[in-house]
């Protein structure tokens, strides 16, 4: 596995809790639902709660499809079969829990991929983020098959009826491209912190893999677990987003960002060490001999104990990963 697909999985692994209780963990709001007219603050319990969520707009009137989450200063994406329109409001809540109403004033939308993007009156406030997607060559960096990812979830009943789905966030396994599949994942803790299938009410809410300690937007929900990969339209949302624009009134020239992938690592291909020295050597020889593309700073990974052991006598080989170069030396004795 490569460095980058290690870091991703770790991400998401090394937040979450070890055992389930009542699930509280998975709330993201103090109590589970949130509502504009009774809105309750963050959940810092919640095993998210060091990720920046603000740019998800939760799905506060309780209407299907309604979930949304920003993409650039001024455009939120979500599925084209919602019912989100101009007229309509989303609400975003900083960090602070201030919460902001932000109209819509143009929409465009694609039927076939179940893409729709909407434009506001105005870019929303800096203390919201907005969110970035794949790039098109993914595949040259990452495997998305079987990757840890996360879906957030909103309250899918519309008003006057009980609540029976809380905003909370499901752990699941990226799948295929171009639909993102969000599957159960096997093995404790993954499988205790996942809530599939999804339900109705759930379109338009964000599947994410965790980057960094960033959200990075895979696809929106369209079916029970699945939704069109956005790194497979970013061309169609930069469409729609002048579209939008058009409707609105204005011209932006926004685009949706991609974010920057480390450049790819060879897979241990070998057991033992032997294969081990041989991924180090291939590492070395690109991280400083081929040109690579830019990195991202601070990229953090682990292997397990239980990846390595028995291969590898424990004093045999020392590895230390420096800020831009790796370091580790060989005992005398196994030189070859």
């Amino acid at each position: 596995m490569a460095l980058l697909d290690r870091h991703i999985d770790d991400q998401l692994d090394q937040r979450l809790p070890a055992a389930y209780t009542d699930g509280e963990e998975k709330e993201i709001w103090d109590g589970g639902v949130w509502d504009a007219v009774s809105p309750t603050p963050r959940n810092a319990s919640a095993w998210l709660a060091d990720v920046d969520l603000t740019g998800w707009s939760p799905n506060s009137t309780g209407a299907v499809g309604r979930g949304c989450t920003l993409i650039t200063r001024r455009h939120g994406v979500t599925t084209a079969h919602g019912d989100l329109d101009v007229g309509q409001s989303m609400y975003f809540v900083k960090a602070d829990g201030t919460i902001l109403t932000v109209p819509v004033v143009g929409m465009s939308k694609n039927d076939t991929s179940d893409i729709k993007v909407v434009a506001f009156d105005d870019d929303v406030d800096g203390d919201i983020a907005d969110y970035k997607i794949l790039p098109a060559d993914y595949a040259s960096y990452i495997s998305i098959a079987d990757r840890a990812c996360f879906f957030l979830k909103g309250n899918t009943d519309p008003p006057g009826q009980a609540i029976s789905t809380f905003e909370w966030a499901s752990v699941g396994l990226a799948g295929g491209y171009p639909r993102a599949i969000f599957s159960v994942p096997s093995g404790s803790p993954r499988d205790l912190w996942n809530d599939s299938p999804l339900s109705g009410g759930d379109s338009g809410q964000p599947f994410c893999l965790l980057i960094n300690g960033e959200m990075v937007l895979l696809a929106t929900a369209h079916g029970s677990a699945f939704g069109p990969a956005l790194a497979e339209s970013a061309a169609a949302i930069n469409t729609m987003i002048g579209l939008a624009d058009d409707q609105a009134g204005y011209d932006t020239e926004y685009t949706v960002t991609t974010i920057e992938l480390a450049s790819p690592s060879p897979p241990i291909v070998n057991a033992g060490y032997f294969g081990l020295l041989g991924w180090i050597t291939g590492w070395l020889n690109s991280a400083f001999v081929a040109p690579v593309p830019p990195t991202i700073p601070g990229l953090e990974f682990t292997i397990p104990e239980n990846r390595c052991h028995g291969l590898l006598p424990e004093n045999r080989m020392h590895g230390t990963l420096l800020e831009n170069r790796m370091h580790f030396t060989i005992p005398e004795e196994d030189r070859i």
